[in-house]
């Protein structure tokens, strides 16, 4: 009993110990090289940026492709400017929506690293699964807006539309 005792007190100060021995130092996460520091982020722009691509896919979802695809242009790098996309943009957004119709979807994330290098992830569930199925029916996609002047504009990349 009395070793028992001294095994268990004898335990108790070397985790009191080893905890005692934790560096106070304080880790720093490492900012993402991607990151404008100087780009004001408010929650304004988080919700501006939510009920935009809202908007967007409740279009896809329900099958008004022209209105989806007025939504969407494409910024050029070299110009810094926002362009209307191309006819073969178009048409190939237009057989992604068609190729992989959605039932719902959800905004998984919102990246903002700057004003012309911000990312909206999003996934699209294309059909119901029954009960115990393990049928893959859901894909991810990836918007990248840009504020210009303030305002927030959906583009897609001019070689890569699915991402």
């Amino acid at each position: 009993m009395r070793i028992t005792r001294l095994l268990v007190s004898l335990i108790v100060v070397m985790m009191v110990w080893s905890c005692s021995q934790k560096s106070d130092s304080v880790i720093a996460e490492p900012i993402d090289s991607r990151v404008d520091l100087s780009m004001s982020r408010t929650i304004k722009d988080t919700l501006e940026l939510s009920a935009l691509v809202e908007r967007y896919l409740t279009c896809v979802k329900y099958g008004d492709f022209e209105a989806a695809t007025a939504m969407i242009s494409v910024y050029n790098d070299s110009t810094k400017t926002l362009e209307v996309p191309s006819d073969s943009i178009l048409n190939k957004l237009k057989v992604q929506y068609q190729s992989f119709p959605m039932i719902r979807f959800s905004i998984d994330e919102i990246n903002l690293y700057s004003e012309t290098d911000t990312e909206v992830r999003y996934t699209v569930e294309m059909f119901e699964c029954e009960e115990g199925e393990n049928i893959p029916n859901t894909m991810g996609f990836m918007l990248l807006p840009k504020r210009i002047d303030g305002v927030w504009y959906l583009c897609v990349g001019g070689r890569s539309i699915i991402r």
